[in-house]
């Protein structure tokens, strides 16, 4: 995934991406009204049934979006974030990058622009995941 492709998502499609990016197999993506996305998600905590649940809604629900940033700083990066009157910024960075460097225009393709900040999150996240596999 490149950034255009991620910055062109909507929510519905940054909730399947995410679900994807993290581990989440046999995902049904339902049918946006009583059916919700649900799928068999590996790192799941508590029995379930068959192993199945429903997709976190990472894109709407700042406590699922929370849980990005955690997933991320057990990785070494960490999120940098601000708001201003209109919009939530948001990136993740590693340890190794230099802060001055980060925060100018040339990097603007790890920050996410968004009117809120679960989707601010799960762009940056998106944007992390997508970089750090190019790195390796």
């Amino acid at each position: 995934m490149n950034r255009d492709e991620i910055m062109a998502m909507d929510a519905d499609a940054l909730r399947l991406a995410i679900a994807e990016a993290k581990g989440w197999t046999e995902i049904d993506k339902g049918d946006g009204n009583l059916n919700k996305p649900f799928g068999r998600n590996p790192n799941a905590k508590y029995p379930t049934i068959m192993g199945i649940q429903y997709l976190p809604d990472y894109s709407r629900d700042i406590a699922a979006a929370w849980g990005l940033v955690e997933d991320a700083r057990k990785r070494g990066a960490r999120l940098v974030m601000n708001d201003t009157a209109a919009q939530y910024r948001a990136a993740f960075i590693t340890e190794n990058v230099n802060m001055v460097q980060e925060f100018t225009m040339p990097s603007v393709k790890y920050w996410s622009w968004e009117e809120a900040a679960p989707l601010a999150i799960c762009r940056a996240w998106l944007l992390w995941k997508a970089a750090t596999a190019q790195a390796s």
